[in-house]
């Protein structure tokens, strides 16, 4: 026994040493930290202090106890109301009966939660295994979809008119051709960018295995759910207390007889109203918008983390062909790193997204006032104008979360990070927009698969045990494993972006290195920077290295913290 302690503290003290190497060459890989977007971190912090402000202006003369008065003014509102809400009362109790039936099995759902962890870990495995087939499914999906709904539309205006389609037979078959058309230049694409696919296969599988080295990074994803479940009910219900700081006036007794006679609690209640200051207005938009800044600052800082971790584990070199080990708890690292140099780069990215997002939630209530009201062509107007803003906020949200691991890797601006991340989508957008829409389906896949799994599992054990509400506390089960199954999914997600992003700066970092030299101004000067460029990935393969060093000569192999599965690809994507 003595004899083995003194092995097993050299162990220790040899992992802890690997470990700090690791994370000391991935942190000399990374721009030394400085304070970034120093005017946007001041803006927001004097925005959450005007914030709690107005919140305190909120909760002092804020009555929401006036809202309920709005309804019970007379006996025939009450009486109403009451009406109404006396069939679902009954349901109401047998749910909230329910559900603290499920929450006070907390042992049940804990142990749901470990088995959806380990059937999560099972299906990192064969995502890991069969990447290329995913992938493949991915753009299968992909084309087909178009194609047959465009088949569908041309058979319904040409064969059958009686099916449902989108309208008459000639707009059935222009939709129909036209989306037939989207489908072939999906699959012309799709064949024509192999290298693209190939790269994001690649980086799925290194993905998985970064995920199985630091598997508390699925702590970020439950820091943050964590963060938004204080958050938001508090943020919420201020926002209802300042709602009742305005001046409230009761409902006359012809509009709550008209309410009666038409059965309408809700008529019932506009009839009063609440008439606000233009101050109290400003307050209102003020807070509306700050809870989704709020909001999208807790995703930025979550990314962030992540993506401070996945390059620590990317840049740290091979041991005996394994990664060497960087510190489990990195993220947190990159929590601090954020709030401490990063306040203002991820405040201006979030902001933005916030915006869009207050337009998109402010369009959605003008659609369905229009549709309660009838009104077609205002429901018409809002819809498309929030298709729009929806889809500039998805292209944000994929630039910001490419921008914040620019940030986590150069320590940049704001603008500098979103310049960077638009010259890498230009050039690698094939295989952003196929490891994108693989990671949404699997998302999915998984979601279903784990949820499944684990909601079946416990469903045939508490049914065999003789648990009389088995099938509440499986969909409990099922939801607990849900929440887990997102967040393997949106790291795994997070990770697999960010190998790409460092594989792709690598590549330009290469590619700018090849154009400064001599022989790429002079090849520049006639539009030929290619060739220097090809040269320069040619003479920093491994091939030439080999071949070099059997010559005794000192070659440029490729960095030695590239991934195995990526090292072809860095050999042959500048080609």
């Amino acid at each position: 026994m003595p004899a083995a302690e003194p092995k097993a503290k050299d162990a220790k003290a040899k992992a802890a040493s690997e470990t700090e190497d690791g994370a000391k060459a991935g942190l000399e890989r990374m721009k030394p930290r400085h304070c970034t977007d120093i005017l946007w971190a001041i803006i927001f912090i004097a925005a959450v202090g005007f914030y709690c402000y107005v919140m305190s202006y909120a909760r002092s003369n804020g009555q929401p106890e006036l809202f309920e008065q709005l309804y019970n003014t007379s006996t025939q509102a009450t009486q109403l109301a009451q009406g109404q809400t006396e069939q679902y009362k009954d349901q109401l109790s047998k749910l909230v009966a329910t559900v603290m039936e499920v929450l006070n099995s907390w042992q049940l759902l804990l142990f749901a939660a470990f088995l959806s962890l380990v059937i999560g870990c099972i299906f990192l495995f064969l995502v890991k295994k069969f990447a290329t087939l995913i992938v493949h499914i991915f753009l299968g999906i992909l084309v087909l979809c178009p194609t047959v709904a465009g088949l569908y539309l041309v058979y319904v205006s040409l064969k059958d008119p009686t099916l449902p389609g989108l309208g008459p037979p000639q707009v059935n078959l222009y939709a129909g051709a036209a989306a037939i058309l989207i489908g072939l230049v999906l699959a012309a694409i799709a064949c024509c960018s192999t290298k693209s696919i190939t790269l994001a296969i690649d980086c799925v599988q290194v993905a998985v295995n970064c995920t199985f080295d630091m598997p508390t990074m699925l702590i970020a994803p439950a820091l943050h759910f964590l963060a938004l479940l204080i958050l938001v009910p508090a943020m919420c219900s201020a926002f209802v207390y300042l709602l009742s700081c305005g001046k409230f006036t009761a409902p006359d007794a012809g509009a709550l007889a008209s309410a009666a006679v038409n059965n309408d609690a809700g008529q019932a209640a506009s009839a009063g109203g609440v008439e606000y200051s233009t101050e109290q207005f400003v307050y209102i938009g003020f807070s509306f918008f700050m809870i989704f800044w709020i909001i999208e600052l807790c995703a930025a800082f979550s990314q962030f983390s992540m993506a401070y971790s996945v390059v620590l584990w990317y840049f740290a070199p091979y041991d005996d062909g394994k990664k060497r080990a960087v510190p489990l708890c990195s993220f947190l690292q990159g929590f601090l790193d954020a709030a401490r140099y990063h306040l203002g780069t991820l405040a201006c990215g979030s902001f933005f997204v916030a915006v869009f997002g207050a337009i998109q939630a402010i369009l959605s209530f003008f659609e369905r006032q229009a549709a309660a009201q009838g009104n077609l062509v205002g429901r018409i107007i809002a819809a498309v104008c929030g298709c729009f803003v929806s889809c500039f906020k998805c292209i944000l949200e994929l630039v910001n979360k490419n921008a914040y691991i620019d940030v986590a890797i150069n320590s940049s601006t704001y603008c500098e990070a979103v310049k960077a991340v638009v010259k890498i989508l230009v050039s690698y957008g094939g295989s952003v927009a196929v490891l994108t829409g693989t990671m949404w389906i699997m998302k999915f896949a998984a979601v279903g698969a784990i949820a499944g799994s684990t909601g079946w599992i416990m469903f045939m054990y508490l049914s065999s045990s003789g648990q009389n509400d088995a099938m509440s506390l499986a969909i409990g089960a099922a939801l607990v494993a849900s929440f887990v199954a997102l967040n393997i999914m949106n790291v795994l997600d997070m990770v697999a972006e960010t190998i790409l992003y460092c594989f792709a700066s690598d590549e330009e970092e290469q590619k700018e290195a090849a154009d400064a030299s001599c022989a790429g101004r002079l090849l520049g000067c006639c539009g030929q920077q290619w060739v220097a460029e090809k040269a320069s990935a040619t003479y920093h393969s491994a091939s030439a290295a080999k071949a070099m060093g059997k010559v005794g000569l000192d070659g440029k192999a490729p960095a030695q913290y590239v991934p195995v599965e990526l090292r072809p690809m860095m050999e042959k994507h500048t080609s």
